[in-house]
């Protein structure tokens, strides 16, 4: 009776955290005509909600105030880190489409990338940027305005860019060895980046060409309406993507998400200036008119603030480290592998850091590594491998992660929207679990 007390109590610190996905679940599904305004502010609402309720039952410490460990989750440097690239990328994406360099960037598509490949092309572009930089969310910020700009050029619908946007940038995060999944995971196993690499690309690559095929043979080219649009690259086309090449060009010297932002707004207010687009006050201006004037970003920004607080008390709670310590078995290969993969995904979505959940994750799986039988062990670089990618695919389909917020939002669509665009998340995630059933 007092064990399932115990387990009783452990469950009730996550519950906050459910009560939020049900009721914004609840409404995306069942009041899909309601305004975007509307919506954004039922879903802080249900946030704030939820997070009193996880205050209220958190239990108590000595000389901490509840309230304290809250604000602590709030200001962890990770969430600092999310919401300043927020508040940078909605200034670059208005400086790009204020000077051009949007409509330059897409004017040297056509010329270059065949109508047929423009898909596949946006997809491999944005992965190989998020690979070199190490991280998705600076591959979102900085190639959905382009995807916006797209769509507005062609029938492509906007979710569909965004699913592209979203899943590329996720794939250049997983396969990334500076990205900090890759470290997190690799470091607690007690592996190489090499050897986790090693397994990730067998996995990621199928996954890779099962995306492109689908992007190619399901959706089409509007080849008509894309050549009668090319107008040929002029000499300020090139000058005006220079923010672009240039923040592609630090990111392969390891250079941070943030800095690289900061300088891409800073050349990008430069050239505007030198060809007559904008003036200095505009560009001073972009400041506040980018995050004040999409009211999106700001939601996205305290609604992550409000979810990392609340994860934050789950994680103080030790709830998960409870629980999941009940689960200590001799495994099989195949089983250790799925309760890994099952524990990480589930774990971020309560947690939607998907590097602490590595974090939280880790040493429980290499405990279940260390009692298992050793003709049973995986390898622990593929174990590194699967936590890496179960971490990253529920960033890329729960609609309140951080990149589906950040890409929604700059699209302007409902997060929601993106959920049937998602191919590479849906094709990593079968890809991985046909590896773990049928390899041997």
């Amino acid at each position: 009776m007092h064990v399932f007390l115990l387990n009783m109590k452990d469950f009730l610190q996550l519950t906050p955290l459910l009560v939020f996905i049900l009721l914004y679940s609840f409404v995306n599904f069942t009041m899909p005509d309601i305004s975007y305004e509307i919506k954004n502010g039922l879903t802080l609402a249900f946030a704030f909600l939820s997070s009193f309720y996880a205050i209220l039952i958190f239990p108590k410490k000595e000389n901490t105030n509840k309230i304290s460990f809250f604000l602590k989750g709030m200001g962890q440097e990770s969430v600092q880190c999310m919401t300043l690239i927020f508040f940078l990328s909605s200034i670059f994406s208005y400086n790009l489409e204020k000077t051009g360099s949007i409509q330059s960037a897409i004017a040297i598509g056509q010329e270059l990338i065949p109508a047929s490949f423009l898909l596949p092309g946006l997809f491999l572009t944005i992965a190989l940027f998020s690979t070199a930089l190490g991280s998705s969310m600076g591959g979102i910020a900085a190639f959905t305005p382009f995807a916006l700009e797209l769509s507005r050029l062609t029938d492509y619908d906007p979710a569909l860019l965004g699913g592209i946007v979203v899943g590329a940038s996720m794939l250049g995060d997983n396969l990334s060895l500076i990205s900090d999944t890759t470290i997190a995971a690799t470091t607690i196993l007690g592996q190489s980046m090499k050897e986790k690499f090693r397994f990730n690309i067998k996995l990621t690559f199928f996954s890779t060409l099962i995306t492109i095929a689908i992007l190619m043979f399901f959706y089409p080219a509007n080849t008509d309406f894309i050549i009668q649009e090319k107008k040929g690259i002029g000499f300020q086309d090139i000058i005006l993507i220079l923010p672009y090449l240039s923040i592609l060009v630090l990111a392969f010297f390891n250079v941070h998400v943030i800095a690289l932002l900061f300088f891409g707004n800073l050349m990008s207010g430069g050239i505007g200036l030198f060809f007559g687009k904008i003036t200095l006050i505009e560009f001073l201006s972009s400041f506040f008119l980018g995050p004040m004037g999409n009211s999106g970003i700001i939601h996205v920004i305290f609604l992550v603030l409000i979810i990392s607080g609340m994860a934050f008390l789950i994680q103080e709670s030790k709830s998960i480290e409870n629980i999941t310590s009940r689960f200590l078995v001799k495994m099989k290969r195949r089983e250790l592998e799925l309760s890994s993969a099952l524990l990480v995904f589930v774990l971020d979505l309560f947690l939607a850091v998907n590097t602490l959940a590595i974090l939280m994750s880790g040493p429980i799986v290499k405990k279940w590594h260390e009692s298992a039988d050793e003709q049973e062990r995986p390898k622990l670089g593929r174990l590194a491998s699967i936590l890496d990618i179960f971490s990253c695919i529920p960033q890329g389909l729960a609609p309140y992660m951080p990149q589906m917020l950040l890409c929604s939002t700059l699209l302007g669509i409902n997060p929601t929207d993106l959920l049937a665009h998602s191919h590479y998340q849906y094709s990593l995630a079968v890809v991985t679990l046909v590896s773990i059933f049928f390899s041997r």
